[in-house]
């Protein structure tokens, strides 16, 4: 059996939803850019990494620990 609602059922959880939507955009702490420790990770990790190209195997992904 279908499920409905009525109108005044729709428009408090559309009330409820707005209310929840608002706290958590006012609540979240949004960073626009990554912090230096992300940036520091990345580049260590492009420094350890290594790809070839071979003709036996193929490609070859290695982490140069």
């Amino acid at each position: 059996m279908d499920k409905t609602f009525t109108r005044n059922e729709y428009m408090r959880i559309i009330e409820e939803e707005k209310e929840l939507m608002g706290s958590a955009s006012s609540d979240a702490n949004v960073q626009s850019n990554p912090s230096n420790n992300t940036v520091n990770n990345i580049l260590n990790f492009s420094k350890a990494y290594s790809w070839r190209n071979s003709k036996s195997v193929g490609n070859i992904e290695h982490v140069l620990n």
